[in-house]
């Protein structure tokens, strides 16, 4: 019984309640470790950070329901979208993570890709008979590639998200490349 209450109170900390995706608590924990591990075995992390393009006039035009109910949909056409490896994170608001582990940033922009594509060409809340319409300003950053630590990468993949929507929303742009030192 106490490992049920364990499990449910792990679930509850780190899930995010609308969505029932992962919430930032674990993605800040996950991020730590996965960083960590990928520095010890030279290996790659992409981190995706997306934010919903329209979804403020869904919001206005069907209330905050069906808002609430788009992101749930959205949120589930990820699961389908993504590798079982993949995390899935409701951010906050309208603004979800994914993070690609053993991904480098051309393997995570295939995925970015496929994922603008799939948001774009959903037809949300059909089963309310409506036809609530989003789509996706993607950023893309990876580690070691964009960023030296999780701050980094998280910053990079932000501020491409935000280049996203200044060059006219519903697409993926990917976090400028570190420049190395020249050996």
């Amino acid at each position: 019984r106490n490992g049920l209450s364990f499990e449910r109170t792990k679930r509850l900390t780190f899930t995010d309640d609308l969505t029932t995706l992962y919430n930032s608590r674990f993605m800040a924990l996950y991020l730590d470790r996965e960083v960590k591990r990928c520095r010890r075995m030279r290996s790659s992390l992409s981190l995706l950070f997306m934010d919903l393009d329209g979804f403020k006039s869904v919001n206005d035009t069907y209330g905050h329901l069906a808002g609430s109910r788009t992101l749930v949909e959205v949120g589930a056409a990820l699961e389908k979208t993504v590798r079982d490896a993949d995390v899935l994170i409701r951010y906050g608001g309208d603004e979800f993570v994914i993070l690609f582990p053993e991904t480098p940033l051309s393997g995570g922009l295939i995925i970015a890709e496929r994922i603008r594509q799939v948001i774009a060409g959903t037809k949300f809340l059909e089963s309310q008979q409506l036809d609530a319409r989003v789509s996706a300003s993607i950023g893309l950053a990876a580690y070691p590639e964009t960023a030296d630590d999780v701050r980094g990468l998280i910053a990079s993949a932000d501020r491409a998200m935000y280049a996203a929507k200044a060059l006219g929303k519903n697409r993926v742009v990917a976090a400028s490349p570190l420049s190395s030192p020249n050996p």
